[in-house]
């Protein structure tokens, strides 16, 4: 069977992509080996978001959350197989492998052909070589959203980014005693700093213990749990837990993929690819996790349409910047550079913060310490990113990845009057505190 285009992967990216190539009309396949929407929706941003949702709620009965939990997934599965139908995507419930030619050998036995194939594996947990990591009890993120029974009523959780301390938040509300243990200094190392010693302090607030540097070293059976032994600051000292979830962190999903002969250039495990998408196999492209770097369901998603228009001959505008969120309370979001981020890009950048102590909506919500903060260039007054640690942060970041992409100044910011009570009028706040220090230089 011969397609214009074949994508393997049913995920954002794979997902967006072949609907954007099938609007274009091309004829389309996709093919993925399990439900479609990928990690995103089945084990990932969707069934996290739904449990958080719900245990904010109070809801802490185990089986009543997993019935949520399926029943938001099934809703969202079922309309996202109605959409491929309507635009005439044939969908192959299967494994596949890239053989010679190229051609797409699926596991049914079918030989698929086409003008373009466009990989969109995604990412699988990649878990460390720990003694005892295969112990029972031990689960990534995929096995923990999907557990039956009772909830654990200690949980140990390794690494403290995005996956670690949702999954933190998310049993400490259910009731759980919850352990963070990260090895980089800092919670969400790779974002501002001070984000990651506020989350750190509201952890310790609300009563979730978080160990920084800590190097896990073993974990071992004792009695009906586990127990778990690191080493922080030069000391040894041990956990136990009913559960041992490993979250550091996702590698892409190449095993098996490529037959033997054929061996495509990659970089740590990922496809390497040009600013075209296009791999070192002729007429083989690649988009989202698969390819490294930042692994997020929209960026997945904008590379599948940017390929898709790229094919269709369209020269697809670039992305400013990748927005990135966490679902603690209060929300965390990101996008552009920090100030550290901005000074070793060679900027000078200019910092305007906004503490939400005295903002209403903030009050009026009882949320803790938070705030915005928007980093500027000095020298053009452009915005170059935004942190945001408080209320709504994942919505609210959507203003500030328009901000960047039509590269507002501060000035044009804290002209844009927002509405009150919000926390959105923050915004404003914080470009005016930056627009004061830009004038005073």
């Amino acid at each position: 069977m011969h397609y214009d285009a074949v994508v393997i992967g049913g995920g954002p990216g794979g997902y967006d992509c072949a609907l954007a190539l099938a609007a274009g009309g091309q004829r389309v396949a996709l093919v993925e080996k399990e439900a479609l929407g990928g990690t995103c929706l089945q084990r990932g941003c969707v069934p996290t978001k739904t449990l958080l949702h719900e245990a904010a709620k109070g809801l802490a009965d185990s089986g009543a959350l997993q019935a949520r939990k399926e029943a938001v997934v099934a809703q969202q599965e079922a309309g996202l197989a109605g959409l491929l139908k309507r635009a005439k995507v044939t969908v192959y419930p299967a494994t596949a492998r890239i053989g010679g030619g190229p051609c797409l050998q699926v596991s049914d036995g079918t030989v698929l052909t086409a003008d373009n194939f466009i990989i969109a594996t995604g990412s699988v947990p990649q878990v460390p070589p720990i003694p005892g990591v295969n112990l029972p009890g031990v689960v990534t993120s995929d096995a923990l959203l999907s557990m039956a029974g009772d909830l654990p009523d200690r949980l140990l959780i390794i690494g403290g980014g995005v996956i670690g301390v949702e999954m933190a938040a998310l049993y400490h509300a259910l009731g759980t005693e919850v352990t963070v243990l990260e090895a980089l200094p800092s919670l969400l190392n790779t974002m501002d700093k001070e984000i990651g010693r506020s989350l750190g302090a509201q952890f310790k607030k609300e009563g979730i213990r978080s160990v920084t540097g800590a190097r896990v070293k073993a974990i071992a059976q004792a009695g009906s749990g586990l127990t778990v032994t690191y080493e922080a600051k030069g000391q040894e000292d041990r956990v136990a837990a009913d559960c041992v979830l490993v979250a550091t962190g996702r590698k892409p999903a190449t095993e098996g993929l490529f037959a033997p002969e054929l061996q495509p250039e990659m970089n740590r495990g990922a496809l390497v690819v040009n600013d075209r998408y296009e791999t070192s196999l002729a007429t083989v492209y690649a988009i989202g996790d698969v390819i490294g770097g930042t692994q997020l369901a929209h960026k997945a998603t904008a590379d599948g349409r940017a390929l898709a228009a790229i094919l269709l001959g369209q020269a697809p505008e670039p992305p400013a910047a990748i927005p990135a969120c966490v679902y603690t309370q209060p929300e965390i979001a990101t996008v552009g550079l920090d100030e550290s981020a901005a000074k070793a890009a060679g900027f000078e950048p200019v910092v305007g913060k906004a503490v939400m102590g005295g903002n209403a909506k903030t009050v009026i919500d009882e949320l803790p310490r938070s705030f915005m903060k928007l980093v500027f260039d000095a020298a053009s007054g452009r915005l170059l990113g935004a942190q945001l640690y408080c209320g709504r942060a994942s919505d609210l970041i959507a203003a500030c990845a328009f901000a960047l992409q039509g590269k507002l100044t501060a000035a044009q910011m804290a002209a844009t009057v927002l509405p009150h009570p919000t926390y959105s009028e923050a915004l404003t706040e914080a470009a005016l505190a930056a627009l004061t220090s830009l004038k005073g230089r």
